[in-house]
């Protein structure tokens, strides 16, 4: 089983203003070797939520390097607060699908932690294939990299997403299903060989029903009746029911579904990550208004914590020049776009275009907007299948001469109707 190699990291900009996450080794290495183990890493993320290998290689003086792509961390998105136990749920499933195909692979992962997942703001990728072992919280009682190991950092990691804190013992926690701690206490049992696979844990969390929301609860209650008093009228022929998502769509064109998302999007509380290249990386969560929202920055530039508080911009951290949780009024040159930042949403919508090229697959719908001359503004929803409830919206715009900006708005429950 290969751990692969460990390193320095650094954020990089391309210049397509795509942001990747650069690892060079300390050592040399034999070419052959590290191509093979490159290889292998590449290949895992066409069938598994693992973070995509965009760049390998060995440099002159035989150090190998290895590129992969950057996003918003699950570490950063703990600290606005812990996840669902729904989401855990479905976090769950995809990273210990992950973890299997990576040992299925031949690979041993050897630094899960909260630091080595993704946050796509409504899925997880696996990443961190070459940090270093993270802190004793995470790490397993015989420190020792292996299949079981992994399977006992993801515990760990899973717990604190749920807002425990990683140890020995794993106590209950508030709103969060005895299943889904007991589940995590096996995985992360002191004895490797009492341990699930990545797999069996993987199939454990799809085993777990969880009550859903009181709103579903009662459109469920709403809809059984009314279904019950129309078959007291008539007898209707077996019919497959619509999904969710057909039925809050129906009738409407892509284009319609994406203009209605853009809307609905900017009058509801989200949780949001803005990149704008080599200018801002920031994950955070904002109310209906955009008058108050937490977020964390994130390099190549700023780092640090932004708040608005009915409107007052608050820094903290390095990028105010205080020590983290010591909070300062921003400045007249911070304003303009650290408080527009929770705010990107309402501003895209009130942009004149008009949507062209949308596309329907599923619950999924793209399209493009012409902004004026050859400015683009791309947009992807993707609606529940469950609930019909819009999940997450995608914007990225490409200004013509400008920094390209990336926008992702996922945690918010609004349907699509008109």
């Amino acid at each position: 089983m290969e751990r692969g190699w460990v390193g320095p990291t650094e954020v990089l900009v391309l210049g397509s203003g795509d942001e990747v996450v650069r690892t060079t080794g300390p050592e040399p290495v034999d070419e052959a070797a590290f191509g093979r183990w490159a290889h292998t890493l590449s290949g895992l993320s066409d069938r598994a939520a693992v973070a995509a290998v965009l760049d390998a290689g060995v440099g002159p003086d035989r150090r190998p390097y290895l590129a992969v792509e950057s996003a918003p961390l699950l570490a950063d998105r703990i600290e606005l607060g812990p996840l669902s136990a729904r989401d855990l749920r479905a976090y769950g499933i995809a990273l210990a699908n992950a973890l299997d195909a990576t040992h299925t692979a031949g690979l041993v992962h050897g630094a899960i932690s909260p630091e080595a997942v993704l946050d796509l703001g409504d899925r997880p990728l696996l990443a961190g294939f070459t940090q270093q072992a993270p802190s004793d919280a995470f790490t397993p009682p015989e420190r020792a990299e292996s299949r079981a190991g992994d399977v006992y950092q993801l515990g760990m990691t899973l717990y604190a997403a749920l807002g425990g804190t990683p140890g020995p013992v794993l106590p209950d926690l508030p709103r969060v299903p005895s299943r889904l701690l007991r589940l995590l206490r096996t995985a992360t049992a002191a004895d490797p060989a009492a341990r699930p696979t990545a797999a069996e844990l993987r199939d454990g969390f799809r085993r777990i029903r969880l009550r859903p929301p009181t709103w579903a609860l009662t459109a469920a209650a709403v809809v059984l009746a009314a279904a019950t008093a129309a078959t007291a009228a008539v007898v209707l022929a077996p019919r497959q029911a619509a999904a969710p998502c057909e039925a809050q769509t129906a009738g409407r064109t892509p284009d319609e579904i994406l203009t209605t998302a853009l809307t609905k999007t900017a009058g509801v509380s989200h949780r949001f990550s803005v990149q704008v290249s080599g200018i801002m990386n920031a994950t955070g969560t904002t109310d209906a208004t955009g008058r108050n929202a937490h977020y964390t920055m994130r390099p190549p530039a700023q780092t640090g914590e932004a708040k608005l508080v009915d409107g007052r911009l608050e820094l903290s951290g390095p990028a105010a020049g205080t020590r983290p949780g010591v909070w300062r009024p921003a400045n007249e040159e911070e304003k303009p776009l650290l408080s527009s930042v929770p705010t990107f949403v309402r501003l895209l919508a009130q942009v004149t275009g008009q949507l062209r090229s949308g596309k329907r697959d599923g619950c999924r719908v793209t399209g493009t907007v012409t902004l004026g001359g050859t400015d683009r503004q791309y947009l992807e929803a993707t609606i529940d299948d469950g609930t019909g409830y819009l999940r997450a919206l995608d914007v990225s715009v490409e200004p013509f001469g400008s920094p390209g900006i990336r926008v992702r708005l996922s945690e918010f429950d609004t349907p699509l109707e008109r």
